[in-house]
């Protein structure tokens, strides 16, 4: 897997304009993540572009237990609720929501949370899926992670974790 950092794709255009234009340079569909930032887009992907684009490029490396790393993601923070409609979700907006979820998501992609330095809930984001509009909740989350277990981890990384990664959303930006 290789994680590409452009500058060609800019914050700022609705999220559905940054989907299509990572799909310009990547169009390979669901295998693509990418985290779009105010000065750089972090693309996920298997192969190389299939045009020019400006970019750094890395091959992801193999993390191993006990690997201490910063981290920074953006989520689709919602849980589903049992006891409504089906299929109705609920924005999670209040940081004593927030961090329980996610470390519950942490936990099942192969790390622990160290230490949380941010938690930055965004707000509502309205993004659309063969023309049907429908909200993401934005929050972003920064910190220190420890890797538990390798192999849930690294898929975490390369493939990203939670709802909406064609989005944007669930690439694990991370650091040693």
């Amino acid at each position: 897997m290789y994680k590409f950092v452009t500058k060609e794709i800019k914050a700022g255009i609705d999220i559905n304009a940054q989907h299509q234009a990572v799909l310009k340079y990547f169009p390979y569909g669901e295998n693509v993540r990418f985290r779009v930032e105010e000065d750089r887009t972090i693309i996920l992907c298997p192969i190389l572009p299939k045009i020019d684009i400006k970019c750094s490029m890395q091959v992801i490396p193999e993390y191993k237990i006990g690997d201490h790393l910063s981290f920074c993601t953006k989520l689709n923070a919602i849980r589903r609720n049992s006891h409504r409609q089906k299929n109705e979700v609920v924005p999670l907006t209040k940081i004593g929501e927030l961090i329980p979820w996610f470390k519950a998501i942490a936990e099942s992609n192969g790390f622990e949370i160290a230490q949380f330095e941010k938690v930055i809930p965004l707000g509502k984001v309205m993004c659309c899926h063969k023309e049907k509009p429908f909200p993401i909740n934005s929050v972003e989350f920064i910190g220190k992670l420890v890797v538990k277990d390798p192999v849930k981890f690294n898929r975490a990384v390369s493939h990203g974790i939670g709802r909406s990664k064609a989005f944007g959303y669930g690439v694990i930006d991370v650091k040693e």
